[in-house]
């Protein structure tokens, strides 16, 4: 889904609060999750309530902590410091790694002795090695990257096999090479792709009509009814709606709008799916599609087995990688599969390269029902209402205390009205303006939390930023001199002094200032703890502090201005003393410049804030109001001088992707678009992506983010919350995990959950 389309869903108005009834006495406390497929296996789960459920029956070979970060030491427990707090982490595994001179790195991976399945087996190390083959055998399709490691061997294990599916995409429409599959074959899997996506393309206009038709009918100069009444207006609507207004012609059908699709991401279907889809994935609408077209064709001879992966005892393995990668850690966080129930017991022989399941045949592994698992629950039923999940007597931290628990799904933007209407204890919402007031209102205007409603803060996985092309901006020929840096530092300066009142004015409580480009949550974010923390460009050109956090706005603004003047001094611009203000530019720079924003952006009053501030001393900023594709065509092809835009996080923020030289001036929207090469920063980013030790990592980061604001490239602007709210006279929300974040969810100590 488009960003764009993304944040109005995080603005999108919830309904009414509806009665508050009462859940019956005795009853499992329901939780309210949305994507509920049911699809429980843990190695092919995909969808969000899915991998909830998951992540509640099973148990992974490593801890991750509150941070991102992935615990080491789970066996005996380790300490990670989160928020000025020290937390311990146990967990299923240890894992020890080794730099060796050649560049390859060693994975020593310990396994908790003592451990049992919900059935009462033994959990070693072989169920590790089972579910590692599946993840690396060339019939997984599923979410896990385990298969992308540069474990020795693993390419000429999978080197013999390969999906249909997988290679009929890689060949193209067009390909004439018929030596692994007949012409007819071909023509009858892009016929499917076509038809499914004009599918894919009818759920995206059902979704923009559930979701915006009430609020956005006028985009196209229509009204609902009209909407309602013609499928043609519906797919315009979609179009205009998704960003495709531009390839939008007369009489369009869902057909034409996958073929528009198609045409954005130059005919890479897995791309166009990945980014654009609703919720279904492609194949879901073609049907028999694993019969159809998830064959293994040979390719040639492979491996028997992978080299890197080594047993070394019952309880351990070692895997031998050709490179190191500091994302090898969050793969190896994986849901360990039990061998005797997803797999085949007798299939199972180390020693001969047999891995317990029919290589290059996962059907049985797919087709095992989620009753088994070493999570602190177990699946007890599943119906239209959902999931029961039953406690675990055998979880090793213990059997949780809440005997059953029920997962069920209210939809996308559902669960926080299933809570306030009785219908569920537990919910994960987006904490926008309307649900604050919402939750308030339910509390009898008391807050976020009160007699009918605890809301327990999260910070959402992503931040807003603004952005400069310092190719574009810049002094004479040189983006990185003192004169190009410091012409940057004065937009920003002005743009960062009017931050709080924008987020306070725009946002209220639903979002947060950040001072550096990384959510705050993440263990890499800088804190004011750290050595050399402070709020950005909040300095003059010599360095010395322009204002406190006591001063007034008036002062605020006042004293970044001052500082504009001076920076704009040092970049060579003409200065009127008279007048007051900036008269020339020097060669290579300009006058006005421009920033392109995002339809509906909250940030949009920022700008215009910071330019009629500009405008006193003859700066002009102009604003450029485009749709998500047109932003997006504009930083790939550099056509954006300044941008306001979104930056999604995983575990860890992408310096090497985002910052580095290498990358600088590509066409990746989420590459090097500041057109930054800088061979200091390089360094940095070579540190933190060769160090293994994290407080090493952590302090290498912060020295790339400030390598970068140095260049008056990147603006943080906010970060948003999300809540995690609950029915506070039926579940104690002092059980719930302190410190919750995107990675260490409620869910993350659900054996601690009590109820009132």
């Amino acid at each position: 889904m488009k960003k764009w389309m993304a944040m109005l869903l995080a603005l999108a108005i919830f309904a009414s609060l509806g009665a508050f009834a009462q859940a019956e006495a005795g009853a499992a406390p329901v939780c309210a999750v949305e994507d509920l497929r049911g699809n429980f296996n843990p190695l092919f789960a995909a969808f969000e309530g899915d991998r909830t459920v998951a992540a509640l029956t099973n148990g992974t070979l490593l801890t991750t902590a509150r941070g991102g970060d992935v615990v080491r030491g789970g066996i005996e427990g380790e300490t990670i410091a989160f928020d000025c707090t020290d937390y311990t982490y146990t967990g299923l595994g240890d894992v020890q790694i080794s730099r060796n001179a050649d560049g390859s790195a060693d994975y020593a991976l310990t396994l908790r002795e003592g451990v049992c399945f919900s059935d009462g087996e033994p959990l070693d190390i072989d169920d590790v090695i089972f579910t590692m083959y599946v993840l690396a055998d060339a019939d997984y399709d599923g979410p896990s990257g385990f298969a992308r490691l540069p474990i020795e061997g693993l390419d000429a294990y999978r080197g013999s096999l390969q999906r249909l599916d997988e290679l009929l995409l890689d060949a193209g429409r067009e390909n004439a090479d018929f030596s692994a599959w007949d012409e007819e074959t071909q023509a009858a899997f892009w016929a499917d792709i076509d038809a499914a996506g004009a599918q894919l393309c009818q759920e995206i206009v059902d979704y923009c009509l559930e979701t915006h038709l009430d609020q956005y009918a006028q985009v196209i100069g229509s009204t609902k009814e009209a909407i309602l009444a013609d499928p043609a207006l519906q797919v315009k609507f979609a179009m205009f709606m998704w960003g495709y207004a531009d390839t939008y012609v007369d009489g369009a059908t869902t057909a034409d709008f996958w073929a528009a699709l198609l045409d954005a991401y130059e005919g890479d279907v897995r791309a166009a799916e990945s980014t654009e889809k609703v919720a279904t994935p492609l194949k879901d609408f073609i049907e028999g599609y694993e019969a159809k077209y998830g064959a293994q064709v040979s390719t040639g001879s492979g491996a028997a087995s992978i080299s890197g992966i080594v047993r070394t005892g019952d309880f351990s393995l070692n895997l031998h990688m050709t490179e190191y990668t500091p994302d090898a850690l969050y793969e190896l966080a994986l849901y360990i599969a039990p061998l005797h129930h997803y797999g085949d017991a007798a299939l199972y022989d180390y020693a001969n390269n047999s891995f317990g399941f029919t290589r290059g045949d996962l059907s049985a592994v797919r087709a095992q029902q989620p009753a088994v698992g070493c999570g602190p629950y177990v699946v007890e039923s599943v119906d239209a209402g959902g999931v029961t999940l039953r406690a675990n007597e055998n979880y090793y931290k213990g059997k949780p205390a809440v005997e059953t628990l029920r997962i069920a799904d209210f939809g996308r933007n559902g669960g926080l009205n299933a809570v306030l209407d009785g219908e569920a204890d537990l919910a994960v919402a987006q904490l926008s303006a309307s649900n604050v007031a919402a939750i308030s209102a339910a509390n009898g205007d008391a807050g976020l939390s009160g007699a009918r409603l605890d809301a327990l803060l999260v910070d959402a996985p992503a931040y807003e930023y603004l952005g400069v092309n310092a190719a574009l901006v810049k002094v004479g020929d040189d983006a990185a001199s003192d004169a190009s840096k410091a012409l940057r530092k004065a937009l920003l300066t002005v743009l960062a002094a009017k931050r709080d009142e924008m987020v306070a004015q725009n946002l209220g409580d639903s979002a947060f200032v950040i001072e550096y480009p990384v959510i705050s949550s993440s263990w890499a974010a800088p804190t004011p703890e750290d050595e050399g923390y402070e709020v950005c460009y909040a300095r003059d050109v010599s360095g010395e502090a322009i204002y406190i956090d006591s001063v007034s706005d008036e002062q605020r603004h006042a004293a970044a201005l001052e500082a504009a003047v001076g920076y704009l001094k040092a970049a060579g611009y003409s200065w009127d003393e008279a007048q007051q203000r900036f008269t020339a530019a020097p060669e290579g720079a300009a006058m006005e410049y421009l920033c392109s924003i995002e339809e509906n952006s909250p940030a949009q009053s920022l700008v215009e804030a910071a330019a009629a501030q500009l405008g006193q001393i003859g700066i002009r900023l102009n604003l450029r109001s485009l749709s998500a594709d047109e932003l997006d065509a504009a930083l790939e092809s550099n056509g954006a001088q300044l941008w306001i835009t979104g930056r999604s996080f995983s575990h860890e923020p992408d310096l090497y992707g985002m910052y580095h030289s290498d990358n600088a001036g590509g066409e990746d929207v989420d590459g090097n678009i500041f057109r930054i090469a800088d061979a200091q920063l390089d360094a940095c980013i070579a540190g933190y992506l060769s160090e293994t030790d994290r407080a090493v990592r952590r302090s290498s980061c912060k020295a790339a983010l400030d390598a970068v604001m140095d260049w008056g490239c990147v603006l943080p602007l906010y970060q948003e919350y999300r809540a995690v709210v609950v029915a506070a006279d039926r579940i104690d929300a002092d059980s719930l995990p302190e410190d919750l974040t995107p990675d260490y969810g409620w869910w993350a100590e659900i054996e601690q959950l009590e109820l009132r």
